[in-house]
């Protein structure tokens, strides 16, 4: 019986034992992720593209500049996207993560959207102390809104910002720093960002496996903001299945 006690006795130190290194490893993971947010925050580097979900995932965003859609250039946008997708994917039904993340070029279109049509058009920050920044001094208490629609159309950050040009976001192109947040920065970044990604390539990849599109024309493409942009009287395409 002493024996028996004994062995429940270590047991049960062994599992506040486990108990204790588990907890310290949680404090830690958290301590690691609060100072990976506040670099991300303080420091210029590559955008965290994420606000909301992002389920509004669309093959076909408005493409146009001075409000003139330019049909042929989105016919070679999506050619390229095809000629992608049939290269990395060819008829397979199902799409592996590894392949996923070989569609660059599809990458590069759905960051060239989002910087012109962001999902979220805004988002806003409360600042916690008094700041000054380009001379303009901010007090306290202010709640700041921040407008990444317009911020992606502006000439400071983006040449020719209304021309639709997917090789902005080549992998060996100029990041841009912070002038690119169709989905917020910083800690309060959705954290369905990676996977609202995802899904949209997933969703356009499949779509341009297997069907061919073709705007009708006479659309006005006006846009309507009720939290999320979409266009006001949808996108009409014609579809095909392709041969």
């Amino acid at each position: 019986m002493a024996v028996f006690h004994l062995i429940l006795s270590w047991t049960g130190h062994a599992l506040m034992f486990l108990l204790v290194l588990l907890f310290i490893a949680f404090i830690g993971y958290c301590l690691y992720i609060k100072y990976t947010h506040l670099k991300y925050d303080h420091i210029p580097g590559p955008p965290r593209d994420s606000f909301l979900f992002g389920h509004s995932a669309t093959i076909l965003r408005i493409m146009r500049s001075g409000g003139v859609v330019h049909d042929q250039f989105l016919e070679c946008t999506i050619n390229n996207n095809k000629k992608e997708v049939d290269e990395v994917i060819g008829m397979k039904k199902e799409i592996s993560y590894d392949e996923l993340g070989q569609l660059v070029y599809l990458s590069q279109v759905l960051k060239e959207t989002l910087r012109m049509y962001p999902t979220a058009p805004g988002t806003s920050r409360d600042v916690m102390e008094d700041i000054v920044i380009d001379g303009v001094h901010i007090p306290r208490g202010v709640n700041c809104v921040f407008s990444s629609y317009v911020n992606g159309r502006m000439e400071k950050f983006f040449k020719d910002p209304l021309t639709f040009d997917p090789d902005r976001f080549h992998p060996d192109a100029p990041k841009p720093y912070y002038c690119y947040y169709p989905f917020a920065l910083g800690p309060r970044s959705c954290l369905g960002q990676n996977f609202a990604q995802m899904e949209a390539k997933v969703v356009m990849a499949k779509l341009l496996q297997r069907f061919d599109f073709s705007l009708v024309p006479g659309q006005s493409f006006d846009i309507l903001d009720n939290g999320t942009l979409r266009p006001k009287s949808g996108v009409v395409c014609s579809v095909r299945h392709r041969k």
